[in-house]
């Protein structure tokens, strides 16, 4: 034993190695408990982040709930705005119960019977959704159907909240395929087996934008979108569009939507259109619920 580090692992700073101990003793001290109390512990830890997050972003989701949902009133704008972080805190504090969810029933999936029936056939799957309700869920609900679903992911940062991330997705029986080159070749290779499955998630904070849904801008090229659009082309299939909609502390609903079937000859603007319609349906329901509610921008009024 020499005492080096492995000299292909990049050096960790002392946050990277600060953020996964805690991260790691965190999920050591929830993993054991009732799945309600961690979603109630959750609950009380997203409280306290919206009251340190500050007023500029406080806000920021003020005005993107009035624009969403114009027709609440006030006090139900508020009721939504302190909903986002106490769903926010729950979301941080299941990934330690992950794995538990699915024995536990506590996920119900919906619609899901047309997308089945063509998988049996041979078609390959690819199911899409945003970050909204527990995307987490999402992933790991085809194991509902005994179809478990491989899923395209970009990866955290650091380095070692990837590996514990990983662990725990792991456990809960979901196989990921990380957002960088070699990923991207194997998931392409996995999605050419008939009767495949893949997962991915379209809406990506880059630049601190988020371009889908878009809400009535133009389309551009947001990496996430465009790859499922280059797949779905070049490999005929059926995209899934999938929601996940927290109900009752850790209980969750999965809706499957119509599936649409893909090829060479779809066009691809109205593939692009029809999904970012469904997307934007998605978080006008439900916009407390959304991950990037605190950076969305709505587009400028004409």
């Amino acid at each position: 034993m020499t005492g080096r580090s492995d000299p292909g692992r990049p050096r960790l700073s002392f946050r990277q190695k600060a953020e996964g101990v805690a991260l790691k003793v965190f999920v050591a001290m929830l993993r054991p408990l009732p799945i309600n109390w961690v979603s109630t512990i959750g609950s009380g830890i997203g409280r306290l982040m919206g009251v340190v997050a500050g007023r500029r972003r406080n806000e920021r989701i003020a005005r993107n709930l009035a624009w969403l949902r114009p027709d609440d009133d006030p006090r139900e704008r508020r009721r939504r705005h302190r909903k986002y972080w106490r769903h926010l805190g729950r979301c941080l504090t299941e990934y330690a119960v992950l794995d538990r969810l699915l024995p536990a029933g506590r996920i119900h999936i919906h619609g899901e019977a047309a997308a089945l029936a063509r998988n049996d056939a041979g078609l390959p799957i690819l199911l899409y959704s945003l970050h909204i309700g527990y995307w987490e869920v999402t992933a790991i609900s085809p194991n509902v159907a005994g179809r478990p679903t491989p899923v395209f992911f970009r990866p955290p940062r650091n380095p070692v909240i990837n590996e514990v991330v990983g662990a725990i997705r792991s456990r809960a029986g979901m196989t990921v395929f990380p957002k960088d080159r070699y990923g991207t070749i194997a998931a392409v290779r996995h999605f050419q087996k008939p009767g495949s499955r893949l997962g991915m998630l379209i809406d990506e904070r880059t630049h601190h934008q988020i371009q889908v849904p878009s809400f009535g801008r133009p389309i551009i090229g947001t990496t996430a979108l465009h790859s499922l659009s280059r797949i779905a082309r070049r490999h005929p299939c059926c995209v899934v569009p999938a929601c996940t909609i927290r109900r009752d502390g850790g209980h969750f609903d999965v809706y499957c939507g119509e599936p649409i079937m893909t090829g060479p000859e779809s066009d691809e603007a109205e593939l692009l259109s029809r999904i970012d319609r469904i997307a934007e349906s998605w978080v006008r329901d439900v916009p407390e619920q959304w991950l990037w509610l605190p950076f969305w921008q709505p587009p400028p009024t004409s």
